[in-house]
Parts: C-alpha cells; sequence; structure tokens
C-alpha cells in the first residue's frame, strides 16, 4: 500500500505533454487526469471514428484531444513524429490490435 501511495504522489505532479489515448474515445486519459491531478497538456484520440457514445463516455460535449483516424485492422504508424508521446493509455483499445500483427 505504501509502494502505491508513493506512485500516486510521484505521478500526481508530473505534466505530460503530449499524451495519445488508443482504441476510445478520451475517456481513459480524462479520468486519468482527474485522478492523479495531472496537469493538461495535448492529447491525441486514435480510434476508428468520432462516435456519438464518445460523447457520453467521457461525460463532455468537447472533444478531450485532436481526433485521428485510425485501422486497427492494418497495423502502420500513426502520423504522430516518432518519441514525441510521454503518456501511451491503449485501456480501451487493445482488443482491437490484430495479434498477428504485434512484434511481440
Amino acid at each position: 500500500m505504501l509502494k502505491i501511495l508513493s506512485l500516486y504522489r510521484a505521478l500526481r505532479d508530473l505534466y505530460f505533454e503530449p499524451s495519445i489515448s488508443i482504441g476510445d474515445g478520451g475517456r481513459c486519459i480524462k479520468e486519468l487526469r482527474q485522478i492523479l491531478k495531472i496537469k493538461d497538456g495535448r492529447v491525441y484520440i486514435v480510434n476508428e471514428r468520432q462516435r456519438l457514445t464518445d460523447i457520453i463516455e467521457r461525460n463532455s460535449l468537447f472533444s478531450i484531444g485532436n481526433f485521428i483516424p485510425y485501422n486497427f485492422s492494418n497495423l502502420t504508424d500513426v502520423p504522430i513524429p516518432s518519441e514525441s508521446i510521454d503518456l501511451v493509455v491503449c485501456y480501451m483499445g487493445l482488443h482491437h490490435l490484430p495479434q498477428d500483427q504485434l512484434d511481440i
């Protein structure tokens, strides 16, 4: 429990610029910002399409970041410069990635 608390204290003062959320409409990034008290920074939302349910899930009419459409059935590079992302959230998007194309 002490390790969790010390990690929480260390993370809450960090400034992630920019961050990327893969496979959801920004809900996870919004929740992380609230839980960890992350200061605002640039966010990319990578998903197949923008949906009305994204607004409901993140409880906001406004987008939380720049939307980048992406076809998960053919894994290619996302149009974001290499080594320019501080935080990657793929909590809701892992099941979208075809396992035969992953280099793991």
